[in-house]
C-alpha cells in the first residue's frame, strides 16, 4: 500500500529483474496496473495519472524514483513525481 494515496496501488515488472542480479547494480522498474487520481494537483481538481516506479539497489543504498504521467492536459510528457534514497546505517 502506498501511503501518498488512499487507495491500494497494484505495481508489476514486465522484465526478468534476476538477470542483473550478480551485478553491483541492478534496477527493477515497476509499472502500475491501474491509473490514480488525485484530488488536487497544482490548479487541477480530479487529475488522472499513470505511473511508474525505477528502484535502484545497491550494495548500502536504494533510490526509488516515481514517473507520472498525466492522461490529459496540454503537458502529458512523464515527469519526475518523487524521489527516495535509502541508506543502510552501521
Amino acid at each position: 500500500m502506498d501511503t501518498r494515496a488512499p487507495q491500494m496501488m497494484y505495481e508489476k515488472s514486465y522484465e526478468d529483474s534476476a538477470c542483473n542480479a550478480g551485478q553491483e547494480q541492478r534496477i527493477v522498474r515497476l509499472y502500475l496496473e491501474d491509473n490514480f487520481v488525485l484530488p488536487r494537483w497544482g490548479n487541477t481538481a480530479n487529475a488522472a495519472f499513470k505511473g511508474r516506479k525505477v528502484i535502484e539497489l545497491e550494495k548500502d543504498r536504494q533510490i526509488v524514483r516515481l514517473y507520472w504521467t498525466p492522461l490529459v492536459g496540454e503537458s502529458a510528457e512523464e515527469f519526475l513525481a518523487g524521489e527516495y534514497v535509502y541508506t543502510r546505517q552501521r
